[in-house]
């Protein structure tokens, strides 16, 4: 039976990897609401600009300002996407981390995994798991930033082909997509 120093260095360890868990799920949150409002902000903007002449508004002749600021809204979603991603693989890094200290203190206590609302297994959550953990959120905004490709690409180039278009963006989202799901069995190779 481990010496009580050894349970309040595991109680500490617990605390640590809580708040740190916590403070990754904020960042994600605090990212995404910073990202939707400047994409909020866009549109109040093409609402200002259009509002007399709505008519005048053509998805493939925007003017140099709307055309600016979508491509940093293109740039601002990928960061957005980048940051997400690496901040849910951190996240559930620590919530594997308290997985283990649960599984310390079935193994070193009376407790019995009965106690615990999760598996106290370190290999648990899994790093990638489709239609969980973000993934609706990394969809989204990869669709974002599709809709911001396909603008661009319309205004520059106003006689590609619609279905063209649709590959492009289809590709995007996977591109994105993949870049996520590589991330994470990178990581789950990391912790084997």
């Amino acid at each position: 039976m481990p010496a009580e120093k050894d349970f309040e260095l595991m109680k500490l360890e617990y605390q640590f990897y809580s708040e740190k868990a916590d403070l990754h799920y904020r960042a994600v949150e605090s990212t995404m609401r910073l990202y939707f409002v400047l994409v909020a902000g866009f549109m109040s903007l093409i609402a200002y600009v259009y509002k007399d002449n709505f008519d005048a508004l053509q998805i493939n002749q925007l003017n140099i300002l709307i055309l600016g600021i979508t491509g940093v809204l293109f740039i601002i979603g990928l960061i957005t996407y980048l940051k997400v991603a690496e901040h849910r693989l951190l996240l559930l890094n620590y919530i594997r981390s308290l997985n283990a200290v649960r599984s310390w203190f079935i193994d070193n206590s009376n407790l019995t995994q009965d106690y615990f609302l999760f598996p106290p297994d370190k290999n648990k959550p899994p790093y990638f798991s489709r239609f969980r953990h973000f993934y609706w959120e990394l969809m989204g905004i990869a669709t974002l930033n599709c809709f911001w490709a396909l603008v661009l690409t319309y205004n520059f180039w106003p006689s590609i082909k619609i279905w063209i278009l649709f590959g492009v963006c289809i590709t995007l989202i996977a591109f994105q997509m993949s870049y996520y799901r590589l991330r994470a069995r990178k990581k789950e190779k990391e912790e084997m």
